[in-house]
C-alpha cells in the first residue's frame, strides 16, 4: 500500500511538471506569434510566467525541469589554489596538433568525458589504456570528417537543433577538415595569482596518447 501510495504521487508530480512545460511552451509561443499591442501582452504573461515559477521552484526546493532550484554555494576563491582541466589534441599526419572540437564526442558530452578521465581511467591497466584511447582516437577522427562535411552527428542526427547540446560551455577551435593519426590528452594545471603575472605559467602533463 505504501509503495502505490508513492507510486501515485510520483504520476502525479510528473503530470504536473509536464503541464508546467507545457503551459511554458504555450505562452512562448503565442508571444513569437502574436504581433502589436497583444505582441507586448503576450511577452509580459510570459515573463511574470517564469518569475513566478522560478519563486515556486525556489521556494519549495523541487526541481521542474527545465527550471531548476539553483542552489547558491557561498565560496572564497583562493587565487593560489591549483585548478586543472583536460584538454585533447588531435594529431595531423605532420605531427602537429589541434584542439579537438567537443562536438566529435557527440553523444557522449565533454564533462562526462572529463570525469571518466579522472574517475576510472587511472585505474585501467595498459591494455584497457590503449583500447579506450584508440577508440576515441578514432571517434574524434570520424567526427572531425563528419563535421567538415557538414554533417550531424550523436544526437542531432534525430533530433536536429532540438537536441540542444551543451556546448556553449565550451570555446569551440576552428574547424579542422584534415585527418589526424592519433590523439593526446593533457592534464592542465595553473594558479589565477601566476597566470595573473604571465597567462603561459601553465603546467601541461601528458594523460594519455595514441598514435596510428
Amino acid at each position: 500500500m505504501p509503495g502505490d501510495v508513492c507510486s501515485a504521487r510520483s504520476v502525479i508530480a510528473n503530470v504536473v511538471k509536464l503541464i508546467v512545460f507545457l503551459a511554458f511552451l504555450i505562452l512562448g509561443m503565442r508571444a513569437a506569434r502574436a504581433a502589436g499591442p497583444q505582441r507586448r501582452r503576450a511577452i509580459q504573461a510570459l515573463l511574470l510566467y517564469l518569475v513566478a515559477l522560478n519563486a515556486a521552484v525556489g521556494v519549495t526546493q523541487r526541481d521542474s525541469w527545465p527550471f531548476p532550484t539553483y542552489p547558491l554555494v557561498p565560496n572564497i576563491y583562493d587565487v593560489n589554489a591549483i585548478n586543472a582541466r583536460l584538454d585533447y589534441y588531435g594529431v595531423t599526419q605532420e605531427g602537429r596538433e589541434v584542439p579537438i572540437d567537443p562536438y566529435v564526442w557527440s553523444p557522449i558530452f565533454q564533462l562526462g568525458l572529463d570525469l571518466w578521465f579522472r574517475l576510472h581511467y587511472p585505474h585501467l591497466d595498459a591494455t584497457q589504456k590503449e583500447q579506450a584511447l584508440a577508440f576515441l582516437r578514432d571517434r574524434a577522427a570520424e567526427g572531425i570528417q563528419q563535421l567538415s562535411r557538414g554533417e550531424r552527428i550523436g544526437w542531432q542526427r534525430v533530433l536536429g537543433p532540438l537536441a540542444l547540446p551543451d556546448w556553449w560551455l565550451y570555446v569551440r577551435p576552428p574547424r579542422y577538415g584534415g585527418t589526424i593519426r592519433g590523439l593526446r590528452v593533457y592534464r592542465m594545471e595553473w594558479r589565477a595569482s601566476e597566470r595573473y603575472r604571465d597567462p603561459n605559467l601553465v603546467k601541461r602533463t601528458l594523460v594519455g596518447e595514441s598514435l596510428r
